[in-house]
């Protein structure tokens, strides 16, 4: 077995062993302007490595925008106003915890702070995994993080053809 590829457009990859065997995973540390910061990129893909759709993907998260940036950000804020609330209401009688792990936030530039970066997958659209939505539509990429309420469950921001389209928690794709 192959354990690294150096794809034309997305560099040097390592496979994952640990992947489900249905899936390859090809990883990577990649900078991703998107969301300012170093991130795990992992191709779910075949032993052949990314496919031309998958290339395209990974140029249109790689050459975002401020704009897309700013879109993202706010989406983001919106969503953590949504889970401040209900993890509020929820762990109300939690002593400590709203205080210690829902900060109130004054502005949309502070959600990077409280957001801790997993992974962004590029997405195998040949795969069984239907974790992404439906087959006719999945989305193609998602980046995942913890937010500082709840640290154990992660959810995605997940996209299509280089456009955001909706935030959700792990188990609501």
């Amino acid at each position: 077995m192959i354990t690294e590829i150096d794809d034309p457009v997305i560099g040097k990859l390592t496979f994952d062993e640990y992947a489900d065997e249905n899936v390859l995973h090809w990883t990577k540390l990649e900078q991703l302007d998107l969301i300012g910061s170093d991130v795990s990129l992992i191709v779910q893909t075949d032993a052949d490595g990314p496919t031309e759709h998958q290339r395209q993907v990974y140029l249109s998260l790689k050459s975002a925008t401020a704009e897309m940036r700013a879109e993202l950000q706010e989406a983001l804020f919106e969503f953590y106003k949504v889970q401040r609330e209900l993890y509020a209401d929820a762990c109300d009688d939690i002593e400590g915890y709203v205080e210690e792990s829902l900060p109130v936030l004054e502005s949309s530039d502070q959600i990077w702070g409280i957001l801790d970066l997993l992974a962004w997958y590029i997405i195998c659209p040949d795969s069984s995994i239907d974790m992404f939505g439906p087959s006719e539509d999945r989305c193609d990429s998602a980046i995942f993080w913890h937010g500082c309420w709840d640290i154990e469950h992660e959810f995605g921001v997940l996209f299509k053809d280089g456009k955001l389209q909706r935030i959700a928690g792990v188990g609501d794709f």
